[in-house]
């Protein structure tokens, strides 16, 4: 049972998707490590390289349960936002193309790891979320939301900075 408070999962995921490397390692796109902690866009002028995802914590109400064995049980979401730039234009763009391959990297980088390197009880998708955006009118990028809920499982051992070094 993975034993861990919420900031190690989403560490783990924010590692976890800078891994999305191209061919070396199985996947259609290189990222290059460009993974932000806060929602960017491409029009925000700050000049960010194309593909590249962002994981903002902005989430639902977490789900806490106390459990038998005196665990805090948490059931939490969170969604990666993700931009990739189309490569052909006009009647024959590829950006439908492109947002599903990266939509498949996100998933196999999930599904490589779903414990999150043992910080996380599972991660899952969530149904009926997310958007795949093509070409946005006046721009030559698509976007992506890939919502995910992660389930952790904890105790006072497992959080602050003392959890850290353990």
């Amino acid at each position: 049972m993975a034993l861990r408070g919420r900031w190690r999962s989403y560490s783990a995921l924010f590692i976890a998707l800078r891994g999305i490397n191209g061919r070396a390692g199985g996947y259609y796109h290189d990222l290059g490590g460009r993974i932000y902690p806060r929602l960017i866009r491409p029009e925000d002028g700050l000049k960010v390289q194309l593909p590249f995802a962002c994981l903002p914590l902005v989430e639902t109400t977490p789900q806490y349960e106390t459990t038998d064995s005196g665990l805090v049980a948490c059931t939490w979401r969170l969604s990666v936002f993700a931009f990739v730039n189309e490569t052909q234009r006009g009647l024959d763009s590829d950006i439908s193309e492109q947002c599903l391959k990266l939509h498949d990297d996100i998933q196999r980088c999930v599904l490589l790891d779903p414990k999150l390197g043992g910080t996380a009880q599972d991660t899952r998708w969530v149904n009926g979320g997310g958007e795949l955006a093509a070409v946005l009118p006046g721009e030559q990028y698509g976007e992506l939301e890939v919502p995910l809920e992660i389930v952790n499982f904890y105790a006072v051992a497992d959080l602050g900075p003392a959890a850290i070094a353990a």
